[in-house]
């Protein structure tokens, strides 16, 4: 038998005892990372529909207002106030100092008008008897006793009384500049506020409140 040759090496083996045909696996190199995951697209931009909405709102408003406030003053625009009624009632005019006087221009002269005694005489109606007295200051002044009316608490006009007759009666006659009378005028009327009225041919030319 013969013996292998000590300095050689076997057939095929290396020196480590590994077949020179059997070579490790090289390494695997690592492969390409994985495709990134594509960008998600942005969510469009949708405008928050909350200012439009208040806008509206308060268009709305102003508009609502606007058209009140335009009813309205057509309201105030068309409404007519009635026309004040028509009547030949003088206002009564505030006395002077002295209780129940007045002064008055009439159709020829100015004078002055005051009643000095008040009084109420029970009856169906009732009378009223009121001593006047008539001055007359520039020009003339008529007097009689339909020189005088009344307008009673409800505005009815009341002529004197034809049933005095007495002395003290104011009688007819013409005041000259500085001329004074008195006399009595009668009325037949329930016991109330009443308004004395002197007139002449001007129409009314001066009123007095008596209290009833």
């Amino acid at each position: 038998m013969s013996e292998r040759p000590d300095g050689g090496e076997g057939l095929g083996r290396s020196s480590g005892g590994t077949p020179d045909f059997v070579q490790p696996a090289p390494p695997i190199p690592p492969g390409p990372p994985p495709p990134a995951a594509p960008p998600r697209p942005a969510a469009p931009y949708r405008p928050s529909r909350r200012p439009a909405v208040v806008t509206a709102a308060v268009v709305l408003v102003v508009a609502v207002v606007t058209a009140l406030g335009t009813v309205a003053a057509w309201r105030a625009d068309t409404r007519v106030p009635p026309p004040a009624p028509a009547t030949t009632r003088p206002a009564a005019s505030p006395s002077t100092a002295e209780r129940d006087a007045i002064l008055f221009t009439g159709a020829r002269g100015t004078g002055r008008l005051a009643v000095l005694e008040t009084s109420w005489e029970p009856g169906s109606p009732d009378r009223l008897r009121l001593t006047v007295e008539l001055t007359c200051t520039t020009g003339t002044v008529d007097h009689g006793p339909d020189s005088f009316q009344l307008f009673d608490a409800t505005g009815r006009l009341v002529e004197p009384s034809t049933a005095g007759g007495g002395a003290g009666d104011l009688g007819y006659g013409r005041l000259g500049r500085g001329e004074q009378v008195r006399g009595e005028v009668l009325f037949d009327v329930a016991r109330q506020p009443v308004t004395l009225v002197l007139s002449d041919d001007a129409g009314s030319v001066a009123a007095l409140r008596i209290t009833g």
